[in-house]
């Protein structure tokens, strides 16, 4: 896919092209990024897929196992926003080094889940030497999904509708917690809180970034 972003398209200087191609290699789906600019501007393409290895109807996936290769998070303050300041998980019902049901994580008290009504947070990850940076897995299904990514950060995400119904595939109704969003980026606000890589693209300069969806069962 091809696509061509505008002089002072959504405020960004110059004009933008990104190259966005889908891969299949066996059970690995390989998504590769590539983007340039005539001006110095700011980019910082990603996806924002949602996955619920038990189905389209799988219900919620708190009773699925997660993982996510970081010990520091970006902290969002009261009001939801970057607070500009990174937090360790470790000790916390946000530490989710190592593969644990999803679900155990949300009935822990955890003052920075309860702020954002969820997960929806920037995880700072790790130095990975080609490890995957996150993971899922369905105990009843028995499918497993390994997630690599090159960013400095995933933005690990569990949508909460506040009781609001939304009707998906073949007749399933989705709902708060029906799938889990593992999301490629740079930390929210870095331009202005300093945490993490900069999205600063220089005019001419071609930046390629590259997700893998590995799964198995």
């Amino acid at each position: 896919f091809r696509y061509v972003s505008g002089v002072g398209e959504e405020g960004y200087p110059g004009e933008r092209t990104l190259f966005v191609t889908y891969r299949l290699e066996g059970w690995r789906m390989i998504l590769t990024y590539e983007v340039c600019a005539d001006e110095d501007t700011v980019a910082g393409i990603s996806n924002h897929m949602y996955f619920n290895l038990a189905g389209c109807d799988g219900g919620e996936v708190t009773d699925q196992e997660g993982f996510v290769r970081a010990e520091r998070i970006s902290e969002p303050g009261a009001d939801g926003l970057p607070a500009g300041r990174e937090s360790c998980v470790a000790g916390t019902p946000m530490d989710l080094r190592t593969f644990g049901r999803i679900g155990a994580h949300y009935e822990a008290p955890c003052e920075q889940r309860e702020r954002m009504g969820g997960f929806d947070h920037d995880y700072l990850l790790d130095d990975r030497t080609g490890e995957p940076a996150a993971g899922l897995y369905d105990p009843g299904a028995g499918r497993r999904l390994l997630f690599y990514a090159d960013g400095p950060c995933i933005h690990f995400y569990i949508p909460d509708f506040g009781g609001m119904r939304y009707p998906g595939k073949g007749g399933a109704v989705y709902d708060g917690k029906c799938g889990v969003c593992f999301e490629p980026m740079y930390v929210s606000d870095c331009l202005h809180n300093g945490i993490g890589a900069s999205p600063y693209l220089l005019a001419g300069e071609r930046r390629v970034n590259q997700t893998v969806f590995e799964f198995s069962w």
